[in-house]
């Protein structure tokens, strides 16, 4: 896993989206948000992953400050660890309580939510 930290900083470029900018050592890295599938936390630690497979740890910010950050049209904070890109939703089940997410390329999961979020996540799906 790369080694690194996010200065919190967002450029517009276009309706959906932006450049989230990561510092790496000396160097800083602009990622596009459609190449991001998704953030999650573990053990005290937000994760950023890329629709390429890498995984960027981001110091000294929270799921919420980076929900933030994001675009509502595209990003959804599905549980209180996790915010989902759109376009790596493949399904949401509103009798099981359960959304169906390709987290990239490899890797599908399904996570388990409550049924209000389950109701606000389809709403966010239908709108563009």
């Amino acid at each position: 896993m790369n080694k690194g930290s996010t200065n919190g900083h967002a450029k517009e470029t276009g309706i959906h989206s932006f450049n989230l900018n990561i510092r790496f050592g000396n160097k800083e890295h602009e990622i596009p948000t459609h190449q991001i599938a998704y953030f999650y936390e573990t053990e005290g630690f937000i994760i950023l992953c890329t629709t390429e497979k890498y995984r960027y740890p981001i110091s000294g910010m929270s799921i919420d400050s980076i929900m933030e950050m994001l675009s509502g049209r595209q990003f959804f904070k599905l549980t209180p660890r996790l915010i989902v890109n759109r376009d790596f939703v493949t399904y949401c089940d509103e009798e099981l309580n359960y959304v169906a997410t390709k987290l990239n390329q490899d890797f599908n999961n399904v996570v388990p939510a409550n049924p209000e979020t389950i109701y606000q996540f389809q709403r966010w799906l239908c709108t563009a």
